[in-house]
């Protein structure tokens, strides 16, 4: 033991970290990138809490002005959606989703705790009367626990948008047929009821009773029109009612007995429609246009309120729903970023796809090293931009295969852009790259010619229709030197020796997919795609490098900003960003605060750097991602000031918090070796010790600290047995 605590001591002194209170800066979207699905507000406080995919929980004590957002609360996966959430009180809440997920908190939603439920089932919504009796469904089943979730009961009930008017009276939605169901014995037994309309084909999409008499239903025929109909009977007679053009409702909400609102859609565009007589009638209110689905609204006073929905959407309204506004600081820009290259110190230009469909193309550039983006050219139909080249600072290249035979040309470092015409509409160009000023490739799809060749910078092109190989099909070129270089294909790699004119199959490599290659010197440099490949010799041969992780997973960027740190994008995979310090010889995951999945990368140096992905994302990082913890001295005679025994720990470690000076800790705060964030607890009461189970953590060597406001207090270092 003593050995391996003296080697992993020796093994981190040699890994350096610097103080910074946060490895990533969100650049975009803020506050969030994943679609937010639910919304309440924590009874008896004004906490507003926020759900969403890829497991994230955020969360407003100003009514939005700032939000804290939390990421994989219980070490969920980022797969996981959560669905619904529900407050017995102001400190005991629950919310349920995909993957049989349930957390509870007992703080009013700052901390959560993982709930055990068996299987591998979608809950879709949760209601609890008290700490111990509540009711979850999920699957065709209504399942009901009377002892907080220690055993369950169910019931075979297929539904979904479970609410109760009183502590006894629920009801329970049945989408696609015109039943519904009603308990009033708080989900011991249900009663299967009917809507009753003239059609016979009427589906229910959406049903929610404000009180025992009045209720609003939503659904469609089998042609796919959108009715609503009301009783105020209690179910025993509906009326269809008159509503403005609507495709479907998601949900309705009522702020009261006469005021309501129905959220949904047209097929091109959102829509919030507002009852004033209780569901009687409905009229559309004035929002700005989005394609974003709406999910969950929340009204917090008499006139304020707040609308979620897909992407991080955020919309407010301060007259009871009348007029809505973007509230948020929600600046998507792309709805997958394919592509960044940086031209100079500062430019940054980045390009991809658009959220009005896959032929929507869209390029962003950026002057200050990504803290500011403006919008160069996109949302004219034509083009998805998968490629971008400079030849120098002023000229580059862009195109994407949408464009059927034309590219973009940039003469002034990516601030406008105009088309070229190659004059074969037939030819989808996917990737454009030049050897020097003069020599350039343009390669995609294309019955014949699927490769076009440049001498004069760009000026004219000309196809390749040599008596070798002629590229077809190409997603990228790598040339290690003005002759020598590589074509991607569709299950196969090319390699030329006469600058492009022929090419061969490069048998080094199998026929499988890849999607990037990249050389970052003369000798060195990198194929990924399902498999990567290193080259320490120009290319003249190649080894299979393995990026540690199981299973299935598609690697589609890779950069190295010196020769031995470099960072790789992963998709399909739940880590999602990867980092090598010896030269991609080996790699490790790094914490990465996002819901989706990182695709492509633009670093500056070893530090200073930008990760893009999809639906938006675009995060800096000033500390090579990794470097969030405080710096520690690596001279190991010195006294850290935060007491944590016992050490070396197994099970349970207990942390002195009394004793400071200035404030009291609201975080503690573990890291292990190289800097990642492995464990976070909340601290809410003042207290003299708190107890964090280290169980689950592997054995070696961590810090821990203890954080006011993100600022570290007190620090120290334990090992893990």
């Amino acid at each position: 033991m003593k050995k391996l605590i003296i080697l992993t001591v020796i093994l981190l002194s040699t890994f350096q970290v610097f103080p910074q209170n946060e490895a990533w800066e969100r650049i975009s979207p803020k506050p969030l990138e994943t679609s937010l699905t639910a919304i309440t507000q924590v009874p008896e406080t004004n906490r507003i809490i926020v759900i969403g995919r890829g497991a994230s929980i955020m969360y407003t004590d100003d009514i939005g002005e700032n939000w804290n957002v939390t990421y994989q609360p219980t070490n969920n996966s980022r797969f996981v959606a959560f669905n619904k959430i529900h407050f017995v009180d102001s400190n005991t809440g629950y919310i349920v989703g995909s993957k049989s997920t349930i957390l509870k908190t007992s703080d009013g939603g700052i901390n959560w705790q993982e709930i055990i439920f068996p299987g591998d089932r979608n809950l879709s919504d949760i209601f609890f009367h008290n700490e111990l009796h509540g009711s979850i469904i999920g699957n065709g089943k209504v399942y009901t626990t009377y002892d907080g979730c220690q055993s369950w009961d169910s019931i075979v009930l297929s539904g979904s948008g479970l609410h109760y008017i009183n502590d006894s009276v629920g009801y329970l939605s049945n989408i696609n047929t015109s039943l519904y169901f009603r308990t009033e014995d708080a989900g011991s037994a249900w009663d299967t009821l009917t809507v009753v309309t003239s059609m016979d084909d009427f589906k229910i999409t959406k049903i929610k009773y404000q009180n025992d008499l009045n209720a609003s239903v939503s659904g469609r025929n089998d042609y796919g029109t959108q009715f609503v109909f009301k009783t105020n009977d209690g179910g025993q007679s509906w009326s269809e009612i008159e509503i403005p053009n609507i495709t479907w409702v998601n949900d309705f909400y009522f702020f009261n007995a006469d005021t309501g609102f129905a959220i949904g859609a047209t097929w091109y565009h959102n829509v919030l429609l507002k009852s004033t007589d209780g569901g009687n009638s409905w009229s559309e209110c004035t929002m700005p246009y989005t394609s974003w689905y709406l999910n969950s609204i929340l009204f917090y006073n008499d006139t304020c309120g707040l609308c979620v929905g897909n992407y991080g959407q955020i919309l407010q309204t301060e007259n009871l729903g009348d007029n809505w506004v973007i509230y948020d600081e929600h600046k998507t820009i792309l709805r997958k970023t394919n592509t960044t290259v940086i031209i100079g110190d500062s430019n940054i230009i980045t390009g991809g796809y658009i959220f009005n469909g896959d032929a929507q193309g869209t390029i962003y550039r950026s002057v200050d090293r990504g803290e500011t983006w403006v919008h160069s050219i996109g949302g004219n139909g034509t083009y998805g931009i998968t490629s971008i080249c400079f030849i120098n600072e002023e000229i580059g290249y862009a195109c994407g295969p949408y464009s059927y035979g034309d590219i973009l040309k940039s003469t002034d470092g990516g601030g406008s852009w105009s088309t070229y015409e190659f004059g074969n509409w037939q030819f989808r160009p996917y990737v454009v790259y030049f050897i020097n000023d003069s020599v350039g490739f343009i390669g995609g799809e294309d019955d014949d010619t699927g490769c076009y060749k440049t001498n004069d910078g760009g000026i004219s092109w000309y196809p390749l229709t040599c008596s070798g190989f002629t590229p077809n099909y190409v997603v990228d070129f790598s040339f290690v030197n003005d002759s020598i270089g590589w074509a991607l294909i569709e299950g196969a790699v090319l390699q030329t020796f006469d600058q492009g004119e022929t090419w061969d199959i490069f048998d080094d490599f199998g026929y499988y997919y890849y999607s990037k290659m990249k050389f970052f010197s003369d000798s060195i440099g990198y194929i990924i795609g399902n498999y990567m490949y290193k080259t320490i010799d120009g290319g003249q041969s190649w080894y299979q490098i393995e990026a540690g992780l199981d299973g299935y997973y598609w690697m589609t960027d890779i950069d190295f900003p010196t020769p031995e740190i470099g960072y790789l994008t992963v998709d399909e995979k739940e880590e999602t960003l990867l980092k090598s310090v010896d030269g991609g010889e080996s790699w490790f995951p790094i914490d990465f605060p996002c819901t989706t999945t990182a695709t492509s990368l633009a670093f500056f140096n070893e530090n200073e750097g930008l990760v893009f992905g999809n639906i938006g994302i675009i995060f800096k990082t000033y500390t090579g991602g990794i470097v969030d913890i405080p710096e520690f001295p690596s001279n190991n005679n010195h006294t850290a000031d935060l007491i944590c025994y016992p050490n070396p720990v197994k099970d349970i470690l207990n942390v002195k918090l009394d004793d400071t000076e200035k404030s009291f800790p609201d975080k503690l705060v573990i890291y292990n070796s190289f800097g990642k964030k492995v464990k976070s607890v909340n601290i809410q009461i003042i207290q003299n010790e708190v107890s964090v189970f280290v169980s689950d953590l592997d054995i070696g060597l961590y810090f821990i600290a203890t954080q006011s406001r993100d600022k570290v207090i007190k620090s120290n270092k334990f090992v893990k047995m």
